[in-house]
């Protein structure tokens, strides 16, 4: 079994060097080229590739072993590059994704902050906090417009992306953490009572008499309102997450990617901020001084996110989770008036626990990073 798998990867790692060779080479050929391509690709989606995979990640391959072939982008790159040789070979520069990613990137960025002001200002005048539900559309709604037009024959979004379930995961349990930890702590700083689980769990259902049956019914609307909470998280993370964080780390790396991602986040919410629609439980100058604090640490998560897994899902999950648990569980929980100094968006405890929450995923994501550059030097 394991000298089969030796074999068949030794195989596949001769030809992605090969295909890596050719694409390196101005003067390869192109149908031959083509074919590498298309049988790098049909294992890369195999079922053959994913045993292989995990057979490295049990260590049962030889230290030895040349194995690029197995990382999670070492044939995707490959498979990236090839379509875009290919687009630069036919005649109408359209049909090619530009050189640079700061003309998308600009488009993106202007069209949605300018759009967003204009429903931002609407919302403000009016105090009708039913707006913010379109407002998170207007990134989503931008970005694929924007994937159509500058990249249309690639999945720039990356929502229809294979991904690892571990990432679901992960989309579910860190903002439960981070939230749950911090408003703990929070409750025993300002010695906050809460209305307890029971209480909480009559508002959904009307009624509930022993602290089980609240349990159960909070487990059933958690299921459910993961789902509800993705409808308007979508619209987000569509274009920040999904079309705009890739970009800018391709353009500048990932941590000015990070903190360019998150600056430009933060200023988005700023205005409903200041207009006393969103998050106006505190001191206004606190709270936006918090509120931008809090938006770089959770930013970390979500582009990590995105990042690793290829896909915009996870960062999907991790929005629609955190303002699931902060906003329908957590917040009605909580009892004391200075309760968001300490916990929730604006609470600096939130902000400790989960910059250390986050520094742990910045280490993991350093020594992926590192893994697969080595990797992909391990081929050359």
């Amino acid at each position: 079994m394991i000298e089969d798998q030796i074999e068949r990867i030794t195989y596949y790692e001769g030809l992605l060097t090969k295909a890596t060779g050719m694409l390196d080479d101005t003067s390869a050929d192109i149908k031959q080229l083509s074919k590498i391509i298309e049988e790098l690709e049909s294992y890369y989606t195999s079922d053959l590739w994913k045993k292989d995979f995990a057979a490295d990640e049990e260590g049962k391959l030889p230290a030895d072993l040349k194995r690029g072939v197995l990382s999670e982008d070492g044939i995707s790159n490959v498979l990236d590059r090839f379509k875009e040789l290919s687009a630069g070979a036919k005649a109408t520069e359209s049909t090619k994704a530009p050189k640079s990613a700061r003309k998308p990137l600009a488009v993106f960025y202007g069209v949605t902050l300018a759009l967003s002001f204009l429903v931002e200002l609407y919302c403000v005048m009016t105090q009708n906090e039913n707006i913010i539900l379109f407002l998170m559309w207007v990134p989503g709604i931008v970005g694929i417009i924007c994937a159509k037009i500058f990249y249309p024959k690639q999945k720039a979004i990356g929502f229809f992306v294979k991904f690892k379930f571990r990432y679901v995961v992960y989309g579910i349990l860190i903002p439960v953490v981070y939230l749950v930890v911090s408003y703990l702590i929070g409750w025993g700083i300002t010695k906050d009572p809460t209305i307890g689980l029971i209480e909480l769990s009559s508002t959904i259902n009307g009624g509930t008499e022993s602290l089980q049956a609240a349990i159960i019914t909070l487990a059933i609307y958690f299921g459910i309102g993961i789902p509800i909470s993705a409808i308007t998280a979508t619209g987000e993370e569509l274009g920040w997450r999904g079309f705009a964080y890739p970009l800018l780390e391709q353009e500048f790396g990932p941590v000015k990617a990070v903190l360019i991602n998150s600056s430009v986040w933060a200023l988005w919410h700023l205005p409903l901020i200041i207009g006393g629609v969103y998050q106006a439980e505190v001191n206004v100058v606190y709270g936006i001084f918090a509120f931008i604090l809090c938006i770089l640490v959770i930013s970390v998560f979500f582009c990590w996110s995105r990042s690793v897994s290829g896909s915009v899902i996870p960062a999907i999950l991790l929005h629609s989770v955190h303002n699931l648990v902060d906003q329908s569980y957590l917040q009605p929980l909580s009892t004391k008036e200075n309760l968001p100094y300490f916990a929730g968006e604006q609470g600096f405890v939130t902000i400790l626990v989960g910059a250390l929450m986050a520094y742990v995923v910045i280490i993991s994501w350093k020594k992926s990073r590192a893994k697969i550059k080595a990797r992909m030097t391990a081929t050359r």
